[in-house]
């Protein structure tokens, strides 16, 4: 992965540009070069929904490579639910062949890839829809952490991509009109302890586990996670949507299970901003190579590592 030291004023001027504010005020500025608060990773952008042939080598040039486009250096990838609806009858979670290929040229220019789940297959849920929220059925907990840990497999396999992690949920604190479903905090536990077994199972713990990635910096979905030694040891990564409120340190009581992570680290905090299409050579005043709506998140990465710490 590459990575970036950034000073103090620097990182602290990026943060800002992405949280609200109602004014600005002028005042003179020190920047200490040598005097470093934060460690970033670096920046990235979502191949969700993308489809086969939309990011071009062109295209992916201008995204990815660090010569002779802007580099980004991660890429964050849906994974599809499967179901009687997907796309060849799927009945599994699964890449598609257009997030393949997204993966494929992002890392081939470098970039490093995780994975994230909008919901289980409909079957597996409470409500029987992908859609609208609805809960994992307790008792399709084992099924569907078989699933995501032949998805890991599978893409290594098959594709050539070694994913860097794999998160347990998009913004579970959510149910909306499309892809969703809802976990409670401990819910997340629950179904932790039984992925982070199966992974160990398949011989996938290479992919580190993310969670919660709730839509607001909201660490109580991680707690019970982290302060559970029998399912911290499966925590790889924190990672959080900034869409509103701000970037907050985890609490005391949260803080207090890190030891237990896989790696003892927060590994990341994702800054999700809300402009996520400025990207899109679709509108006529992009200048970008290529039909691809392609989501870039202004993501901040492994800012949290450094913060626990102080």
């Amino acid at each position: 992965m590459r990575f970036a030291r950034v000073p103090a004023l620097v990182s602290a001027l990026v943060l800002f540009v992405l949280a609200p504010c109602a004014r600005l005020v002028a005042a003179p500025s020190v920047v200490e070069w040598d005097n470093v608060k934060q460690e970033i990773d670096g920046f990235g952008a979502s191949c969700a929904w993308v489809s086969t042939n939309q990011l071009t080598d062109a295209a992916a040039d201008a995204f990815f490579s660090p010569t002779n486009g802007i580099g980004l250096s991660l890429l964050r990838a849906r994974i599809s639910p499967g179901g009687p609806l997907a796309p060849q009858a799927f009945d599994y979670a699964y890449a598609s062949p257009g997030s393949i290929e997204c993966m494929q040229k992002a890392i081939a220019r470098g970039a490093t890839v995780w994975s994230t789940p909008w919901t289980p297959k409909a079957s597996y849920k409470d409500n029987n829809n992908v859609n609208n929220g609805g809960h994992l059925l307790t008792n399709n907990y084992q099924a569907y952490a078989t699933e995501l840990a032949n998805y890991v497999k599978t893409l290594a396999t098959s594709n050539g991509i070694n994913l860097y992690a794999l998160s347990l949920q998009n913004e579970p604190n959510l149910a909306t009109t499309y892809e969703s479903c809802q976990y409670s905090g401990q819910q997340l536990h629950d179904f932790l302890a039984v992925l982070g077994p199966t992974f160990a199972a398949n011989g996938v713990t290479a992919t580190k586990l993310m969670l919660p990635e709730t839509d607001n910096c909201d660490y109580s979905y991680a707690a019970p996670s982290l302060n559970d030694t029998n399912t911290a040891q499966y925590v790889g990564l924190i990672a959080q949507h900034l869409y509103q409120g701000r970037a907050e340190r985890l609490p005391v009581g949260a803080q207090s299970g890190l030891a237990h992570m896989a790696n003892g680290d927060v590994g990341i905090l994702g800054l999700r901003s809300q402009y996520e299409q400025w990207l899109d050579p679709g509108r006529p005043d992009a200048q970008l190579p290529g039909h691809l709506q392609f989501q870039c998140l202004s993501l901040l990465v492994a800012v949290g590592r450094r913060l626990r710490r102080q």
